[in-house]
This record gives structure tokens, sequence and C-alpha cells, in this order.
């Protein structure tokens, strides 16, 4: 080390990184104890023990290396000239990818070029769009934005990692996007993309060899700092509260040291990770915490109004928007993958062509629809039409739709859905009971007006039989509500369903309440009758009604709860 005149000479140390990322402090505690000067260097101020701490003079932290100080460097080492404005564009990618780009001899131009090659050539899934250019992800895309602004103050010096949002859990049904809104994040805020999960840290063999690929995958994402870490299939990493005990050992290790990584050196600053998935249920509480992923947002199937976003980005302008509105609405239920696949497909038949890719090209690579029409599409009208009146006589919660689909698509075998967003209503035992009859108002509106009822009230999770049965289950037996105080620990529709199924005197209990509202429901259906047709029509004939306008039919015909 150069020493100025007149001053001692200063002994520098820092702190290493041992076996499973332990830090050890031993050369910094030995080099204060000999020395008079001592310059310690630590990755973060938040690591250094409180007796070193107690040692020290002054903890000085150093601002990220920016584009000024690098165009300094390499004017002052190779006596070059780097603008500024060029060491920025470098500085999208990682700080010790720019580095190693800056090479005797290349200029800047070059160096830049070096790292876009080097990206393009590990980048196997293909360039995906910035956050900015993508459509239906709802409260994730805001989140995005607000990461990228963050991350630019904390590389600027002006806020410190503590107040960044660096962990996301991000669930949805597969085909909806999620990977590639992670890598439209690091491409949006200018920062490095590393991804794994579980099945590739399986891939490497025992327990001990498993936990040391998570470790190296954060090892490499603190490598590349700043970056967006993709723990995909995030679900797959349990629960421990369920593990059965043939693997509750080797699960139970695997959770810790996930844990461990989230927690420890190797979950430093400069590492954003999101965790994606498909069931957010089955994933062990302790790793959502705060400080870990706190944030869970849910993704679901795009929109109409998405769908048409989606579809514009992919095809050319002579397709109208009228053409893209109207191709939007007949593939509802379908995921982004699956508009990316028929876009897809519809470039390549219009290549053979010679032209630009059509409308119709479009639709002949959408996923299959089956039409709902005649008489089945007035009994979907009719049970949707029942849900909305049941749920609008009982105040459940603010009515926002009501459709009647097209047709089935492969991805959305429902002909129909009413949504109702919970209001602030208690949640007391009439509460739970509105909510069931609401739930079984289709299957009453089918049995009042045609005598039985079709399929879709029943059939697999998320019917609204299955979701009656649950909150029936809830009142009896877990929040005391079913006459009885017994109390039984189910946290997902499976263990509920469990419950049912091994205790009679509970299930006997679940069915008469099914009963019960199932009538109330009838009956208020019966003193509803005018709305109930008069919106089945408009559905019938229209395919949807808004809240507003299902509100304002429904107190024009006048409003009874048949109590």
């Amino acid at each position: 080390m150069k020493i100025l005149p007149g001053v001692k000479e200063i002994e520098a140390c820092a702190a290493t990184r041992g076996h499973r990322g332990i830090i050890d402090y031993n050369d910094v505690t030995s080099t204060l104890r000999l020395a008079d000067r001592v310059l310690a260097i630590f990755d973060q101020a938040s690591s250094i023990p409180r007796a070193l701490l107690a040692a020290v003079d002054d903890v000085i932290d150093t601002a990220p290396i920016d584009a000024a100080t690098i165009a300094r460097a390499v004017r002052l080492l190779d006596d070059r000239v780097f603008p500024v404005a060029d060491i920025e564009k470098m500085l999208v990618y990682p700080i010790a990818e720019v580095l190693d780009a800056i090479r005797p001899g290349r200029d800047v131009e070059e160096a830049l070029e070096r790292l876009r090659d080097a990206h393009r050539g590990t980048d196997t899934t293909g360039d995906p769009p910035p956050v900015e250019e993508l459509h239906g992800y709802g409260a994730a895309a805001g989140w995005a934005r607000d990461l990228s602004e963050d991350l630019g103050g904390w590389r600027r010096g002006r806020i410190p990692w503590s107040e960044i949002d660096a962990g996301l859990l991000l669930s949805g049904p597969p085909g909806v996007g999620k990977t590639m809104f992670a890598k439209s994040v690091a491409k949006s805020a200018g920062v490095s993309f590393v991804a794994s999960s579980l099945a590739q840290w399986q891939s490497r063999g025992h327990l001990g060899d498993l936990l040391g690929a998570m470790r190296a995958t954060f090892a490499e994402a603190a490598a590349k700092s700043p970056c967006i870490l993709l723990l995909d299939e995030f679900d797959s990493i349990g629960d421990r509260t369920r593990f059965d005990d043939r693997n509750a050992q080797y699960c139970t290790e695997v959770v810790a040291g996930l844990l461990e990584c989230l927690d420890g050196v190797d979950r430093r600053e400069g590492i954003v990770v999101i965790g994606a998935c498909n069931h957010p249920d089955l994933i062990d509480a302790a790793l959502l915490r705060p400080g870990r992923l706190g944030t869970h947002i849910r993704v679901g199937l795009p929109d109409a109004a998405a769908r048409a976003a989606i579809l514009r980005s992919y095809l050319p302008d002579h397709v109208t928007a009228r053409q893209l509105d109207e191709a939007a609405r007949e593939c509802d239920g379908v995921t982004s993958a699956d508009l990316a696949h028929a876009a897809k497909g519809a470039r390549r038949l219009a290549r053979r062509r010679g032209e630009e890719p059509s409308i119709d090209d479009l639709r002949a690579n959408l996923p299959p629809v089956t039409p709902i029409e005649g008489e089945l599409r007035e009994r979907i009208a009719i049970h949707e039409a029942g849900h909305a009146a049941v749920g609008l006589a009982l105040d459940v919660g603010a009515l926002t739709g009501v459709v009647v689909r097209k047709g089935f698509s492969q991805n959305a075998g429902i002909g129909g859905g009413t949504v109702f967003e919970p209001n602030k209503r208690l949640p007391s035992s009439t509460y739970f009971l509105d909510q069931i009859a609401m739930n079984l108002g289709g299957m009453a509106a089918e049995i009042v007006i045609y005598g039985e009822h079709l399929e879709g009230s029943g059939g697999g999770a998320g019917s609204d039989l299955h979701n009656a049965a649950d909150l029936a289950t809830i009142m009896v037996a877990q929040i005391g509500m079913g006459g009885t105080l017994n109390h039984f620990r189910a946290n997902t529709p499976e263990e509920r369903e469990k419950i049912r199924r091994s205790l009679p005197a509970v299930n006997r209990q679940v069915e008469q309440t099914l009963a019960t509202q199932l009538e109330r429901a009838k009956a208020i259906v019966r003193a509803n009758l005018a709305f109930l047709r008069e919106l089945a029509a408009v559905l019938d004939r229209e395919g949807g009604v808004d809240g507003d306008k299902a509100r304002a039919l429904f107190y024009k015909k006048g409003v009874s709860d048949a109590a």
C-alpha cells in the first residue's frame, strides 16, 4: 500500500467466507489487536459483530460503482477515455461483468458489444419484453415498476437496501407467464437474472448435494448482484406441518436450508428473490414472512382487455382493434402462453403465403372452443342469474359482474361465472350461512325453473357445492358455529375433505347445513323470479352484465330475501 508523507502505515484486512458460507472474522480481529491503523472491509455493516463495532472508530458505507467512477479509473489506469453515457449503457449488466469486459486495447463500443453477445449466448429462453410492455399482470406489474425505481435509487446510494421489497411470491395457474414476468422484471430494472428450482437442486444427488446446489444458486446470484433470482415451482419445497413420517426429516432439512439461504450471508444486498408457484397454500409459512418472500401477488388468466393487448403486441397494425377485441372475447379462459403460441402459428401460416398474418390466421391457431348454445346456454344463464339473485338479496358483497361464456375451451371447462367482492360484514354465523346460500343459488335456480340441476353445480375442486361444503366444514369443525366446540386444524380444501370423510358426525352436520341453505336459496329465487328471468335473458343474448347494471335491474324488479 502506498503511504502518503506524514501518514502512518495502514494495515488492510477483510472478513472472509468459509465453509457453508460462514463468515470468518479472525483476520480482522487479530489485525485490530496488533496494528495501530486498520482498514477493515466487510460486505455490509449489518454483518459486523458487536465486538468489532465497538472497536472501530468509524463505519463508512461505500456507494455502488457508478459510470463516472469507472470512467475515471479507465483514464487513470489505461490513459483512455470512456464516455460516461456509454458506460451507463454497460451498467444495465452486472458490475462484475462490466469490469471484466473492459480490457486493455478494447474500446467502449467493443466492450458493450461483448456484454451483449455474452447475454445473447447464455439466454436460452428468449428475449422477454420489458415489464412496461406486458399485459394482464395487474398488481404484479405495479410491484415491478416500484422495484425498478427503488433499485435505481439504491444503485445511486439514495436509499438503503432495507427499504426495498426484495421478496415476492407470484402464484397463478400454469401458462400465465410467471417465468417470463421475472425475466421482464430483470430486463426493466437492468439487472442480472438467475433461475433455479428444487427439481434442479435434487438432480445433483443426495441431500448434501441438494443443499450444496441450493447454496451455489444463491452464491451465483450474489456474484451477479444486483440480480433477480427466480425460484420456480416454489410450492414443491413443501410445508413442514404436512410432511409424513417417511420423508419428514429430509424435507425439513430442505426447508431449513432454504431458510438459511434466504436469511444468511448468501442472501445479501442486491438479490431480489421471486418464488413462482401454482399452489401457494402448500408453502411453509416461515418462507413467506416479511424479509423473505413477504409479498404475495396472484396472477390470473388474462381478461378480455388484457388478451386483446397481448394479441396486439404479437400481430401487425393492419389487424384492427375491433378484430382483436372480437378474437379476445372468443378465447375466454386461454393463458398468455396460449396466445403467444397462437400468434406464432399465425405468423407461420402467413409466411407460407408470403403475407402478413391476419385475424383468421390467429383464429386457426387458438385452442379449440366448444360453443355454448341452445338449451345448455339457457340453463347456464339461469344458473348464474340464480347466484346473482341470492347474493344480492343477502348482500354477500359487491357484485362486479355476471358472465355466460361463448364456449368451453381446454383451459376453461366452466360455462359462466358470478363474482362478488367481499364487503365489510362481520364474519358471524349469519355471514357464513349467507355465503353458503349464495354458492348454492345456481343449483337452486335450476331446480326451481327446471325441477333438476346439471352437473356444473358439483364436480371438481372449486365447484359451487365444493365451496359450500368447505364453508360448512369450517363452521362445524373449526370455528365453533355448528353446535360443538371441538376444533380440527385444516388449512386446505383437501384437509377439510379429509375431516368430512373421517368424521361421520361432522359430515352429517355439513350435509344438514347444505340442505337447509339450499331450501333457503330456492325460496329467495322464487321471490325474485322476475329479476332472475330477465337477467338470464340478457346473459343468454349478450354474454355478460356488469355489476351496476345487474344491481339496477334487481332493485327495479323489487328486492326480497324471502325471509
